[in-house]
């Protein structure tokens, strides 16, 4: 736990962009996010280069539009 402002924001942030980039790679990992996380634990390096590996921009951007689809369709 943080107790300066700043980094508990920042902190924050980045734990939010990794569970995105988690949610994200699931189709292709075909793991749940919570095993996921684990195998990222155990190896990060190896399991990290195999998510950054092939999310590309094309990917990213179907990602992100379907996720807006999605977020429109439960309003």
């Amino acid at each position: 736990m943080t107790t300066d402002k700043n980094a508990y924001l920042n902190f924050s942030a980045m734990r939010r962009m990794a569970l995105t980039m988690c949610k994200i790679s699931q189709s292709f990992m075909k793991c749940s996010v919570k095993s996921m996380r684990w195998l990222i634990g155990l190896e990060y390096k190896q399991e990290l280069g195999k998510i950054l590996g092939t999310l590309d921009e094309a990917f990213l951007e179907q990602a992100l539009r379907a996720a807006n689809e999605k977020k429109k369709a439960n309003s």
